[in-house]
Order: C-alpha cells, then structure tokens, then sequence
C-alpha cells in the first residue's frame, strides 16, 4: 500500500487533493494562455484567403493539356468540381472549387472524386473576381474517429485509472498547444519555459494518475532529476560541437517570422531534447518506482536500504534498455525521409556524420538516453530514502518486561 504523505488524513482528503490538483492544472493553462498570447502571432501569417471544408458532390469537367519543363513536356492537369460547404461563413453553399495539379509541383493531390471531403479557400483576383480553390483533403475526421476508439480502448482496459490517462494525456497536449508554443512566439525565454511546462506535467501526471505519496514523490524526483541532467548536458556537448542552429530550412523560416523577438534557433533545438526526453523519462521513473513499491509492499515493509536501492538499480536496467531503443527508434523513424536524402548525398561517412540536422538527431538520441540512465539511480535513491525516513519515524515499541506480571 502506497501510504499518503499525509499521515492519518480520511481518504476523502485524497478526493480532495485529486480536485485541487485538476483545478490548478486547469487555472495554469489558462492563465497560461492569457500570458502567452499577448504578444502571440498564432495563426496570423497567412490570412489572405478564406477556409472552409466542404464535401464533393460531383466533378463537373477533366481539362489536361502539355507543357514544357526543362526540356521535358509534362501533363498539367485542371479539374472542376461541385462541393457542398460544411464550415465557415458560407456553411451549406453549393460552390465551384478548382483542381490544379500542375507538374512544377512536387506533390501532386489525388484527384477529387464524388464524396471526398476537402478543404477549400477563397482566391480573390483582379477585378472582383473570386475562385475557389482546392487546398487539401480534409483529414480531420479519420482522426477523430481513431482518437475516439483509442479513449474508448482505453477507459474499458483502464477504467479509473483510463480515464485519468486520457485526462493527463489532454492536459499536456493543452499546455503545449496553449501555453509552451504561444509563449515561444511571443518573445518569452524559450529555456525557462521549457522547464516551467516540463516541471508542470511532471506534477499534473503523477499527481493525477498515483495521488500524493512516496512512491509519486521518488517518482517526481527521479524525473526532474533526469530532466536537470538532460538539459546540462546540451549545454555541454553545446560547447564542444558548437551548433548554430540552422538545422534544416524551417529555421530560416523561423527567423522570418514576424515575432517580438528573433527566434533563437539553438534554444529551439534545447527545447527539442528536453521535451523529446520528458516522455520516456517519466517512463521510467514511474514504472521504477511503482516496482520499487510492489516491492516494498509484498516484503511487508521488511526491505532494507541498501536493499531496495538494488533492486532499483537492477529494475532500472532492463527498462532503460528497452526505452532507450525506443527512444532512438522514434528519433531515427520520425525522419527517416531525411536520413535516406542525406545518405544519398553525402560524399562520405565524415560529411554525413558532421552535418548538423544528423548532429542534433544524434543529440536528442543521445542525451534523451542520458537522460533516462540517471534517472534511474535518482527515483532509487528517493525511494530508499523516502522509506528509511519512514522506519525512522516509527515510534519504537517498549518491550514488555521478562517474567509474569502480578495484576491487581
């Protein structure tokens, strides 16, 4: 049994604390918000034409005709097609929507067919002309459909405990979309914040998911543990391979964006380790600790110090190694495009090897992996400590006297 950091308080206080836990992380993002919007360009760049979604009714006529591209003559491509307007100002308007599939294009859409859903937008022309024209197909909705199976999966697996996994799981996501990424394009300290939302979903997880006791607090520990280590070590390994920042061409974009501030690009590549790391570090740290506590409990509490920090330590390194080629794989799979492309191109093995987008893939790799190999001695250590600090605030018992006692 995990015993409260709250030594005989009722189990409704639990209720309680669960509430107050929920109201704060709800209060954080959204006075978050607030503040991280105030000087915020989300989602103002580009507003020189009207979106909306729309579904295809039919395709009223197929045009093609050739043209000449570096010698080459190449089919361009020009479809009309009827589609019915499901969002915006002109919600449940029949429209003209235009396909253009030209070949100077490096991907070209699949042409529409009747019942597609598609996003489409508003082109003003000269002249008070406006065309709609076709933007993307509108994938929303086979993704809410698997997001809805996924948390119906769940709550019948985990149910209590299901629940508060999708509940964590929204309020992370929340944070980062409305707090961590607004304050970013604000102008705020991108290596402050990034912390201040780690340290917060460190909290709300495990405060949320096991409740406040020992085993939520060697977690905790074990955490911002790795978490510190993490950070330290970009800022090392910074100052050996001296990075710039300009890891690929959505940097230079970066720096172009109107933001109170110039983006700084190396802090960006920090925030990427850190948080890339935070996922696969609570891993860790709770699955650690929440065997360290089975442990504990089957022993009946007749563990020792030295003993448990073992156990840890020999826990700890079957699961780092499994979250460790986790970890590298989701890096490595995450943009595998790229690393074929850079493989193709490189001269040799140097090139390939001191090009920066491969160094701070290796980075986010690496120190991630760092990352959890100390976590592991650090959730140990806290819980071995959290329980010898238990055994020596027991009260000790008197030993009865050796022999009858004569009773009056």
């Amino acid at each position: 049994m995990n015993r409260p950091l709250f030594k005989g308080s009722p189990r409704h206080k639990e209720g309680l604390l669960y509430l107050l836990t929920l109201t704060l992380a709800a209060l954080f993002i959204i006075i978050g918000n607030r503040i991280a919007t105030q000087n915020s360009i989300l989602f103002s760049q580009n507003r020189d034409h009207l979106l909306a979604t729309g579904k295809v009714t039919d395709v009223i006529s197929r045009e093609s005709s050739t043209m000449e591209w570096g010698g080459v003559e190449m089919e361009s491509v020009r479809i009309y097609f009827r589609a019915t307007l499901t969002s915006g100002r002109y919600k449940g308007l029949s429209v003209t929507v235009t396909q253009l599939n030209e070949p100077i294009y490096p991907i070209q859409l699949r042409e529409v067919q009747p019942g597609d859903r598609v996003l489409v937008y508003l082109l003003e022309q000269e002249e008070g002309m406006h065309t709609w024209m076709l933007q993307e197909y509108d994938r929303t909705g086979p993704l809410l459909w698997l997001g809805v199976a996924f948390g119906v999966l769940i709550l019948l697996f985990g149910r209590f405990k299901g629940f508060n996994t999708l509940l964590t799981l929204s309020l992370t996501c929340l944070s980062l979309f409305l707090v961590f990424v607004p304050a970013i394009l604000s102008g705020f300290n991108i290596y402050i914040a990034t912390y201040v939302i780690a340290i917060y979903v460190v909290l709300m997880t495990l405060g949320l998911l096991s409740g406040y006791n020992r085993k939520s607090l060697a977690a905790a520990l074990g955490c911002l543990g790795g978490l510190a280590a993490t950070g330290l070590l970009f800022w090392l390994m910074d100052s050996f391979v001296r990075l710039s920042g300009y890891v690929d061409e959505e940097s230079v974009f970066l720096l172009a964006l109107d933001t109170p501030r110039p983006i700084d690009l190396k802090a960006i590549i920090f925030a990427a380790v850190v948080i890339g790391a935070l996922g696969a570090v609570m891993d860790v740290a709770v699955s650690l600790a929440s065997s360290l506590s089975e442990i504990y409990d089957a022993t009946g509490g007749e563990v020792s110090y030295l003993r448990i920090i073992k156990s840890g330590l020999n826990i700890g390194r079957d699961i780092m190694g499994a979250t460790a080629n986790t970890l590298i794989l989701a890096y490595v799979g995450s943009s595998l495009s790229l690393v074929l492309l850079l493989v193709v191109y490189a001269q040799s093995p140097i090139e390939l090897f001191n090009r920066e987008m491969i160094v701070v893939e290796l980075l986010q790799a690496l120190i991630g992996s760092l990352g959890l190999l100390i976590t592991v001695p650090i959730t140990s250590l806290a819980f071995g400590y959290l329980i010898h600090r238990r055994h020596s605030a027991a009260p000790t018992e008197v030993a009865p006297p050796d022999g009858p006692t004569e009773m009056h």
